[in-house]
């Protein structure tokens, strides 16, 4: 890096602006080699942490983490609570579609027989709707099991 800087002449000016820039940086990085020496305060940690793009909430998740003496979480930890949280999330949307599912099937039997002449259309959204249900159904017993393989 420094030898495309050999060949070239520099003014009286650009040596002492060159210099002079060299020392405020020289002061600049003493100056924080003081400061780490000395310690950072929260908010010098915040700000370096958003700089790395982490939230303040997980910094301190973090900070307590340490504080409790806990090791930081592998890889492995991690994804497991991702998969948890995954599974969680799709238990309760197959939860909600069979509500979903069981609760139109009542009211369209319902407005069936209140129509008069027993039940004519409730058949075909339950049988329709029926086989998403039973697919979605299928589908989450399968990635259970493989979870479990």
């Amino acid at each position: 890096m420094a030898s495309e800087f050999h060949h070239r002449s520099y003014s009286r000016e650009e040596a002492a602006d060159l210099i002079e820039m060299a020392a405020r940086l020289q002061r600049l990085t003493d100056e924080r080699k003081e400061e780490l020496r000395e310690g950072l305060t929260y908010a010098d940690v915040v700000s370096i942490a958003r700089e790395f793009g982490v939230s303040e909430d997980e910094l301190v998740h973090a900070m307590d983490e340490r504080r409790r003496g806990m090791p930081p979480p592998t890889v492995a930890a991690v994804r497991e609570k991702a998969r948890g949280t995954k599974r969680r999330f799709s238990d309760r949307v197959w939860r909600a579609h069979l509500i979903w599912y069981a609760s139109t099937v009542v009211g369209v039997t319902g407005i069936d027989l209140f129509e008069g002449g027993g039940i004519d259309f409730a058949g075909y959204p339950a049988f329709g709707w029926g086989i998403f249900v039973l697919a979605h159904t299928l589908l989450r017993a399968l990635a259970k099991r493989e979870q479990t393989a």
